[in-house]
């Protein structure tokens, strides 16, 4: 592509415009005056060689993008979308590629227009091969696309077409894109045969002394793997970038041929499906991944570039293959393998049995918040409210087993109560939604009506949410926490006991966050008040998956969840999390397995039984 402010790059869109608009003999002339020649072109031949001059200059000087504009204006084929320079240059830069793509994202069809540029470059000297499970996929999926392609061109293109073929002579395939039909079930060994690369009558000053040879293996991974053999053997007698193969496919078997010579240096088990896009695999090929999810079309939710994959294609191969991390998901929406490793709830509902209760305060806690403003689509805003400070234990309600509850003391490796921080999560409420300032405002006015110290509120400031953190932290306390969910997990420990820091652990803070819960419902430092609604919290806490990939923990994004949950969003649980995150930010409190462990904890040591210090039983007695 040539740079935006070049001169030439003005004359390539004035000559496409011009073509545009059928004045073939003004786009001629206006290339002439650009080179300081006479502009009195009349004659067709000579309009049409002079388009093609420019053409090839075009071609030969990393100006394709603007070659196919000239060719064919953006309705016919766009070079613009991300999908499409991707795969284009990464035909520049390696020579054994695979193209690993979701569905409707121009893998093949990309490939295919630029290897057509690169017959139309140098076609005398130029073969590519393009194999396929059967006649028809190949003519539906490519030819005929660039049959359509090669008679509609506003320059006459070289060569004539036939079945399967574009070329400068039908006895000769030397100089021709031909289709190779390898049906599914035969021997595939052998198709190949014979391909090779010739010498030149005269070496080219770019190409060298041999021919051009390029290998395209449409829906690779159906071919018959016999066709491997061929290509080990075309791979083992050439040196140089004048051989090419490029393989297309949709991902559905780590273990196949395909998924085998495409395995990223790292493993698949490390594999991260939103951070890993492009790599050179184990055996040698350079693979390019394309997502779906992040189709211009599909991120912008509206169509901007017409026949990529939209965001109501998106959703359809969600729902019918029956929501996200299954197999048809992964495959045709996400362009990758499923990742490897168990999926899990982050917490279990044993956990959630266990963590209603009472807690028995030591002292004065201190009042704290959470808010998820959820400010995107039907998303609600929710806010979390909850006491933090020492409790010396817990009294959980009445159940079968115990009528009367049971009160449980904290107590030390000797037996010995210990005052230990505890998180009691007291109510969830609902945010009305508002622009910016009016909730940055609300949020103020209950935070200041519960005595809420600065430091002990923290905000979701991930998107739409930055205004309001920010507001918050100027007009009222500097002191909050800002949350957002895609930022890197923090360089601390979530318990004392913990080999990793979050950081090495998770894979973002949101995963943290989330982990960070599981852990302080698990060890005691975190209960629910007895009175704190759960109809729609239990099913959100229980229902958040995670999965470990390589050395790092993921939890499944709010998007993935809601995908799986009929569209309801997790806010309630999201702003415990966010509750918890500001109470460990402002209080610096790293929990232990052990309550000893902790390193925010109550004196040295303890000589005598501790009871609560605030009670309506002892609030007048001598302490």
């Amino acid at each position: 592509m040539l740079s935006p402010s070049s001169p030439q790059k003005k004359l390539a869109e004035t000559v496409s415009d011009l073509l545009e608009k059928e004045q073939p003999f003004e786009a001629a002339n206006a290339i002439r005056k650009f080179s300081g020649l006479p502009t009195d072109i009349v004659e067709k031949s000579e309009a049409f060689l002079t388009l093609n001059q420019f053409l090839h200059w075009l071609l030969n000087n990393n100006a394709q993008e603007e070659a196919a504009l000239m060719l064919w204006g953006p309705t016919q084929f766009d070079p613009r979308p991300e999908s499409t320079r991707r795969v284009w240059k990464a035909f520049e830069t390696h020579n054994n590629i695979l193209l690993m793509g979701a569905g409707s994202m121009s893998k093949s069809f990309s490939m295919a227009i630029k290897l057509f540029l690169e017959w139309i470059r140098d076609p005398e000297y130029t073969t590519i091969k393009v194999l396929g499970p059967s006649e028809q996929h190949l003519e539906d999926n490519l030819f005929t696309h660039l049959v359509q392609l090669h008679k509609s061109s506003r320059i006459p293109l070289p060569g004539q077409v036939g079945k399967l073929f574009i070329g400068l002579d039908s006895r000769s395939r030397k100089s021709s894109i031909t289709g190779v039909v390898i049906p599914l079930g035969k021997k595939a060994a052998g198709r190949l045969q014979g391909v090779k690369r010739m010498p030149r009558k005269k070496a080219h000053p770019t190409f060298g002394k041999l021919s051009r040879l390029f290998i395209f293996l449409d829906e690779i991974a159906n071919i018959p793997v016999g066709i491997w053999r061929d290509i080990d053997n075309i791979l083992s007698n050439t040196n140089g970038d004048g051989l090419k193969i490029i393989g297309a496919f949709n991902p559905t078997d780590q273990n196949d041929p395909v998924g085998l010579r495409c395995e990223p240096p790292f493993g698949w088990p490390s594999f991260d499906a939103d951070e890993h896009y492009e790599w050179l695999s184990t055996r040698g090929w350079f693979v390019v991944r394309l997502d779906a999810a992040r189709c211009e079309n599909v991120v912008q939710k509206k169509v901007i570039y017409p026949g990529l994959q939209t965001i109501e294609g998106f959703e359809i191969i969600i729902s019918n293959s029956g929501g996200m991390d299954t197999p048809g998901y992964w495959a045709m929406a996400r362009g990758c393998f499923p990742p490897t490793g168990t999926v899990m709830s982050v917490i279990t509902p044993g956990m959630i049995e266990k963590w209603k209760a009472e807690v028995i305060w030591y002292e004065t806690p201190t009042p704290c918040a959470g808010v998820d403003l959820a400010l995107e689509g039907g998303d609600a805003c929710k806010m979390a409210r909850g006491l933090f400070g020492k409790a010396v234990g817990v009294k959980f309600p009445p159940t079968l087993q115990n009528p009367e509850g049971l009160t449980v003391f904290f107590l030390d490796k000797r037996g010995r109560k210990l005052p230990r921080e505890v998180l009691q999560v007291t109510k969830i409420f609902k945010l009305p939604k508002a622009e910016t300032v009016a909730m940055q405002e609300e949020i103020v006015r209950l935070c200041k009506s519960m005595k809420i110290p600065g430091e002990f509120l923290a905000v979701d400031r991930t998107g739409n949410g930055q205004g309001v953190a920010d507001l918050i932290r100027y007009n009222w306390s500097a002191a909050i926490t800002a949350v957002n969910f895609s930022e890197g997990a923090s360089e601390t420990r979530i318990m004392a006991e913990d080999k990793d820091t979050a950081h090495d652990a998770y894979d973002r803070v949101h995963t943290e966050l989330w982990m960070a819960l599981r852990k302080f419902i698990e060890f005691g430092y975190c209960y629910a008040a007895p009175d704190l609604e759960m109809v729609d919290l239990t099913p959100q806490l229980t229902g958040r998956l995670y999965r470990v990939t390589g050395r790092k923990s993921k939890v499944e994004s709010k998007q993935d969840y809601k995908s799986r949950n009929q569209g309801k969003s997790p806010d309630d649980a999201d702003s415990v999390c966010v509750l918890l995150h500001g109470v460990r930010k402002a209080s610096g409190f790293v929990p232990g397995m052990a309550s000893e462990n902790s390193s925010v904890s109550t004196d040295d040591d303890y000589d005598e039984d501790y009871g609560n210090r605030v009670d309506v039983t002892n609030r007048f007695d001598d302490l």
